[in-house]
């Protein structure tokens, strides 16, 4: 188990166990104590990252530019999932004093059932209450700060990850929406024309 205190930037090692990570196998990255209050609500997340083909993937340049940036070059979907403590701990070692601890460790079978990362596609329209807050992080975007992806009918797509348990040998079910990239001014939807989009998609452009 590898500790950073520097918590916005990947080590090494977990760059390079990102790199190395197989199709279908799930990445334990690493793990952070939660400001939650409420004692309803997980006080540990837990980050998972996979390896995942979508339909309408995108290489951009922004891939070429920040070539020593993981969240650019990887190529794996990732994923925050609360737990509790003890549990977290018990399956991944204790946290540092820091509160952050890298756990670098791909998720082995448990009970003839593999872990997998289940991505979910839905128009910004259908963000939950809660959810809205926390719009930017549910945006389907080409690369962090690229363009946004919109659907057939011109709303932004928004994306919804978890981590679940399939049968072994098994994928999960995904759902994606057809569309395409677009640029928006600011990330705002008034910036972009609706009926314009809708009318390049459909018309193949």
């Amino acid at each position: 188990m590898s500790k950073r205190p520097e918590w916005n930037v990947l080590s090494d090692d977990a760059i390079q166990a990102l790199t190395n990570l197989k199709e279908g196998q799930v990445l334990a990255l690493r793990m952070r104590v939660t400001n939650n209050t409420d004692e309803n609500l997980p006080k540990v997340q837990i980050e998972f990252a996979e390896k995942i083909k979508s339909g309408n993937a995108v290489k951009t340049a922004a891939t070429m530019f920040n070539a020593v940036d993981s969240r650019f070059t990887s190529g794996a979907v990732r994923v925050w999932e609360g737990a509790d403590q003890s549990i977290a701990e018990q399956m991944f070692g204790e946290l540092d004093e820091s509160g952050q601890t890298e756990i670098l460790t791909v998720m082995n079978s448990l009970n003839g059932e593999d872990f997998r990362i289940q991505v979910t596609e839905d128009v910004e329209s259908n963000l939950t209450e809660k959810e809205q807050p926390y719009a930017e992080n549910y945006l389907k975007r080409a690369g962090k700060d690229g363009e946004y992806f919109y659907a057939e009918n011109g709303e932004r797509v928004i994306v919804r990850r978890r981590l679940v348990q399939v049968e072994s040998g098994t994928n999960p079910v995904h759902t994606y929406i057809s569309g395409k990239f677009a640029p928006a001014s600011k990330g705002t939807l008034e910036s972009v024309s609706k009926s314009n989009i809708a009318s390049d998609i459909l018309a193949g452009a």
